[in-house]
């Protein structure tokens, strides 16, 4: 019988002591199903500069992103948002065929990979001194819930054996069956349906409604001041 791997945090760079200025504006993006094009466009570039495009009105200060492939990652790197507001990079080892990315406006003193039991799935962290991030993108189908929920299961526990301060952000695919606080409902009554998952195409297994993008705080020193769903700017 071959032994699960413990839940391991690999380090590319050291940490320093500079903390991180509060508060701050974050946001988090699937963005594989964002359509920025208009119908048979297949120009990729148009699809990622417009999904780049609206991040950037969005001002924010960190900003997480789930399934990123090579060919974002290149347009987002010559995009003004890197090469002008000079907002920082972080990105998981592969993205093949797609992984997770951060973008910062303060320089972040590290960035590291959290791997769950197995190995199988691996979250991007990044860190300050007084706060860190896991970017994360859970399994997503409802016949691997168990197997979703160990995932996240292992990350909470090793966030609170380190005792530091830490945010679960990304794209978590916690249905309505998932026993989670849905904030968004307030945001999103059940007669407004159009902010749940892609939307634009409202891919909902059930008739219950699914909003997959969470942030979860480890303690009262971060507290949401306000939120908002975004809606995507698509060409009709």
């Amino acid at each position: 019988m071959t032994k699960k791997k413990k839940p391991v945090l690999q380090y590319d760079e050291p940490v320093d002591e500079t903390p991180l200025p509060l508060p701050l504006k974050t946001c988090s993006w699937n963005i594989m199903t964002s359509n920025f094009r208009t119908e048979g466009d297949t120009d990729h570039v148009k699809r990622n500069e417009g999904i780049i495009d609206l991040l950037d009105q969005q001002d924010c200060d960190l900003i997480f992103l789930q399934e990123v492939d090579e060919l974002f990652l290149n347009v987002l790197n010559a995009h003004s948002i890197v090469t002008d507001k000079n907002y920082h990079v972080y990105v998981t080892e592969s993205l093949d065929p797609y992984g997770q990315a951060v973008l910062s406006r303060p320089e972040l003193s590290s960035r590291g990979y959290f791997r769950n039991k197995g190995g199988e799935k691996q979250f991007l962290m990044v860190e300050a001194s007084n706060v860190q991030f896991f970017n994360v993108h859970l399994i997503a189908t409802d016949e691997q819930r168990k197997q979703r929920q160990g995932q996240i299961r292992d990350l909470v526990k090793y966030c609170v054996d380190e005792g530091r301060t830490a945010v679960i952000c990304g794209d978590l695919n916690f249905a309505t069956e998932d026993e989670v606080i849905e904030g968004w409902k307030e945001l999103c009554p059940p007669n407004k349906r159009k902010a749940t998952y892609d939307v634009n195409n409202p891919m909902t297994i059930t008739e219950e409604s699914y909003r997959f993008d969470r942030f979860y705080c480890s303690d009262d020193s971060l507290v949401a001041e306000e939120y908002s769903l975004e809606e995507e700017r698509v060409k009709q």
